[in-house]
């Protein structure tokens, strides 16, 4: 039903929605209407399945950079000529934001080398922070580096500058 079960802002996802006649007839114009009420997303597409075919609807859905953390229902509803239907719901998430640091250069450094950190946004969604200060200490306590930080945002998947620490 979905390519994934967990997406970030600006993913993609695809919904796919395969549906098998097992009438003896062939099926006629079959509505399939994929939704996400969270996120105010419906499409729908008509089909024809022949007897003893299956067709596969196809959907993709752009998540906005806006788009929260959070678990999201996906509803699939198959309309038959008859007047009746079939629904089938599933569900996605999107994670939080994930602050991580990092050190992206060479990982052969000598004593004395300064290696410069980097804040990534590893989670889901956009985050935003105020202004602070961030220390890094290492397992015995001692300070490594203390930086101050004027409120900012960064995007999903940005990294951004975080300081400089002598080795």
């Amino acid at each position: 039903m979905l390519d994934k079960q967990i997406y970030k802002a600006r993913d993609t996802a695809t919904l796919y929605a395969t549906i098998k006649n097992v009438g003896k007839f062939n099926l006629e114009n079959i509505q399939v209407e994929a939704s996400i009420p969270a996120i105010a997303y419906s499409q729908t597409q008509t089909i024809n399945i022949p007897r003893g075919q299956s067709e596969t609807a196809s959907f993709s859905v752009l998540l906005s950079d806006s788009v929260a953390s959070g678990s999201y229902d996906v509803n699939i509803t198959v309309g038959l000529q008859s007047g009746s239907s079939l629904a089938q719901t599933s569900r996605f998430s999107v994670p939080e934001s994930r602050l991580e640091i990092s050190y992206p250069g060479s990982s052969s450094v000598s004593a004395g080398d300064q290696v410069a950190l980097m804040i990534k946004n590893a989670g889901g969604v956009h985050t935003t922070f105020s202004d602070g200060s961030i220390e890094l200490k290492d397992a015995n306590s001692v300070m490594l580096l203390h930086t101050n930080l004027a409120g900012g945002s960064i995007d999903v998947g940005e990294q951004i500058p975080f300081g400089t620490v002598r080795i």
